[in-house]
């Protein structure tokens, strides 16, 4: 849209925010990261309300790096668990997401943060395993590994009850991810 104008939210029926998957929704298997975020703000918007507002959500986002291109719904997974996981299963008052966008040495760093009750080491330890039961993170990792190769791709740190960071790694390239 021109300028600086709004642009309309949509809802439900029922009032609470219709989540649209950009790039998907058409057949297409890229979007942008702008069009991911928008997505991740609906489904953080749908979960505060389910939460009755537990959590608190911050952004952290370079500009520039919002048209990069990436793979369609990479996201949403990792805010899923930091939400579910992490968030929700923690004491900790108050209970914090953030999401942060950077770029260091031509790669974008989409970090998803939250502190959270963190991941114990055994699980860590699984979290890529072929035999996983945790599919998102797995998914998400073998999706980026196939469209940027092997050396990007997701890294996690975590600490027992200091919660949780997962890297989303991305090279900085006008092309879109391998088809």
């Amino acid at each position: 849209m021109p300028g600086n104008q709004a642009r309309p939210k949509k809802h439900t029926e029922n009032g609470e925010p219709h989540v649209a998957v950009s790039g998907r929704e058409q057949g297409q298997d890229t979007t942008t990261i702008r069009n991911e975020l928008e997505n991740i703000k609906a489904y953080i918007s749908i979960q505060l309300i389910l939460t009755s507002h537990s959590f608190l959500v911050e952004y952290q986002l370079e500009e520039t790096l919002l048209e990069l291109p990436i793979p369609c719904l990479i996201l949403q997974p990792i805010v899923e668990n930091a939400i579910e996981h992490g968030l929700r299963s923690s004491r900790r008052q108050p209970r914090r997401l953030i999401i942060a966008l950077s770029e260091e040495k031509g790669i974008c760093f989409i970090r998803v943060c939250d502190n959270g009750c963190g991941i114990p080491p055994d699980k860590m330890q699984g979290l890529f395993a072929c035999e996983t039961t945790h599919i998102g993170i797995k998914n998400v990792n073998e999706r980026l590994k196939l469209s940027y190769g092997d050396n990007l791709g997701l890294i996690i740190n975590s600490e027992a009850d200091n919660g949780t960071e997962v890297i989303i790694r991305i090279p900085l390239q006008k092309n879109s991810p391998k088809p």
